[in-house]
């Protein structure tokens, strides 16, 4: 994968920018370098990486230096497997390394602990301690509700008896016989005659519960560091419960501190700088990728240049 002339960060098709000079750089080095250099937002972005860098350094930014320094250190981050990584809310001293609140801690299979973001500094874990849990009363209301619905329905009969009987009277009268067949008719289709009537009733029941339980909200966690370059210790406070202290008792604590003059074994007078530390590094991983160093030669001889990164 192509890499961001300015970051180092692997380069993705919908975030690649292909300068004049056709150098190419991420979307996110060209927001940033828009905004720290007061470019505008929507202006064109006609630089080369040489203009960029000068511009920076009007500023009185090195940003080759930096990002150089950032390139480094991922070198040596891709030549070890990483043993740890986790997410983590830092309550203070977030500022003491360099990294956001909202972070994440890794780990290497050398126990160098290194933080997101922060591309300058190696640490080693000396302790950590846990405050203990804490929890909290939370009260949940819910009610049930129960109806009971009774419907009661009369029947009522209704006919024209009387209307009838003067109606079969009256036909007599007129036309002997067919009266009293037609009133019996009319009769007795008004017997069949039937009105429904009901009522309804409704009862409503009630009744609330209330539950209280405890839970369990972040405490405080503590991690004690050990900062390589200068042999600092450093303490940050972690917001954690007992799952989160639990997953961070997976990071190693470094059980031998490193002195301020490391024995570096068959490095002359224990004198080597940074940069010639890390090219050291690199040249072994290459020759373990050849084939030349088996993992444990590799692992041995790492040693000798770790405590001067």
């Amino acid at each position: 994968m192509e890499q961001c002339q300015l970051c180092g960060d692997g380069l993705k098709f919908l975030n690649t920018v292909t300068l004049p000079t056709k150098e190419k750089i991420c979307d996110t080095c060209k927001t940033k370098a828009k905004k720290d250099l007061g470019l505008g937002f929507f202006s064109s972005f006609e630089y080369s990486l040489d203009d960029i860098y000068s511009m920076y350094e009007v500023n009185g930014v090195d940003l080759r230096a930096l990002h150089q320094q950032k390139k480094d250190f991922l070198a040596i981050i891709n030549s070890q497997p990483t043993t740890f990584e986790r997410r983590i809310y830092i309550a203070g001293g977030n500022n003491l390394i360099a990294t956001s609140t909202d972070s994440k801690v890794y780990q290497l299979d050398d126990e160098r602990i290194y933080f997101k973001d922060n591309y300058e500094e190696f640490y080693y874990l000396i302790s950590l301690e846990f405050e203990g849990p804490r929890f909290k009363n939370v009260t949940s209301h819910s009610s049930t509700e129960t109806i009971n619905n009774k419907y009661t329905e009369k029947e009522r009969k209704k006919g024209k008896g009387g209307k009838v009987v003067a109606g079969a009277v009256l036909g007599n009268l007129m036309v002997p016989g067919l009266g009293a067949a037609v009133g019996a008719y009319a009769g007795s289709k008004g017997k069949d005659k039937k009105k429904k009537k009901g009522s309804q009733k409704i009862t409503n029941h009630a009744q609330s519960n209330v539950t209280t339980k405890e839970v369990e909200e972040k405490s405080i966690c503590y991690l004690e560091l050990l900062r390589i370059s200068d042999n600092k210790q450093i303490k940050i406070t972690i917001k954690a419960d007992s799952n989160d202290f639990h997953a961070l008792g997976g990071l190693s604590i470094r059980e031998n501190i490193p002195a301020e003059n490391v024995d570096s074994g068959n490095l002359e007078n224990n004198k080597i700088t940074r940069s010639e530390a890390i090219q050291e590094l690199k040249n072994l991983k290459e020759l373990l990728d050849l084939g030349v160093l088996t993992q444990a030669e590799f692992d041995e001889k790492r040693k000798t240049y770790i405590d001067f990164l």
